[in-house]
């Protein structure tokens, strides 16, 4: 419980704080990275970039302020993150705003010194974002050629009708379904396959019941399941098989989504306090 408590207070520190915050993103951002990451005013990646929630993967599901941000996402494409764990390279994250600026990894030091010598003195405080983005822009347009190709985009119009569906056997069923080649959708499918079936129907109630809940509460909801599902004891065989004995065999509760017990999801999402007495009040 402190834990989480401490890491969702910085998440949401991040998404509000007053001053202009430069993210920048090389490399995997995934999980509590992306937390910190997708909440900054200014966020850049690099060439290298991939950003995922791979929870499901460890019997979790997408945490860190995720319900709200996934759900900021176009139509089926959070659900479809958050169920295959998919990765978002920089040409993705770009194209579905999850990211503002792609900047080649040799610019970083390029870029610290122009924030460092910058007569920001002579600058009016509601205009240094408007600088810091301007820098970036300018920075950002010699980077263009690097962009990589887009692995989602290409499947786009696919993922979104498969994951538009009512109930999650046919959302399974389209995602399964999507034609295509290519590591990327396979991967995506096999996590799909391979994942808790718990936490694939944990993200499902994320998406469809929280789609228009503000940050903070989604994130006092986040910090009372988080807990919930430690104790239930999926989320601790998921780190034991993928994290500590790396065997990567997985003793699921269930084995396949039609088994999971929907009881059980409703009582993860009943609250461990009454509002007031949850250790994130003060978000509010």
């Amino acid at each position: 419980m402190d834990y989480f408590t401490v890491e969702y207070s910085c998440d949401y520190l991040i998404h509000n704080y007053p001053k202009p915050i430069i993210a920048w993103g090389n490399g995997l951002i995934m999980g509590g990275g992306l937390g910190l990451f997708i909440g900054a005013s200014h966020r850049v990646v690099t060439p290298s970039a991939l950003l995922a929630m791979p929870e499901v993967k460890i019997g979790l599901y997408p945490d860190v302020g995720a319900t709200w941000f996934l759900n900021q996402l176009p139509a089926g494409i959070g659900l479809f993150l958050g169920l295959t764990g998919a990765d978002v390279n920089a040409s993705d994250a770009l194209d579905l705003a999850m990211a503002d600026h792609l900047i080649v990894d040799s610019d970083r030091e390029h870029l610290i010194k122009q924030l460092k010598h910058y007569p920001w003195q002579n600058t009016a405080e509601n205009q240094v974002a408007t600088v810091i983005t301007e820098m970036l822009t300018k920075i950002a347009t010699d980077s263009e050629r690097q962009r990589p190709p887009s692995q989602m985009i290409p499947y786009f119009p696919q993922i979104q009708a498969a994951c538009v569906a009512p109930t999650l056997d046919i959302v399974y069923e389209q995602i399964n379904a999507i034609s295509g080649l290519g590591c990327w959708l396979e991967n995506a499918k096999q996590t799909l396959m391979d994942g808790s079936p718990l936490s694939a129907h944990i993200c499902f109630q994320q998406i469809h019941q929280y789609h228009q809940v503000s940050l903070a509460d989604c994130l006092l909801m986040e910090l009372s399941l988080s807990v919930r599902c430690g104790l239930v004891g999926e989320f601790k065989e998921g780190v034991r098989a993928r994290l500590i004995d790396k065997d990567n065999q997985p003793k699921w509760l269930y084995k396949t989504i039609s088994e999971v017990d929907t009881h059980l999801v409703d009582s993860l999402f009943t609250p461990l306090w009454h509002k007031q007495e949850n250790p994130l009040t003060d978000l509010l």
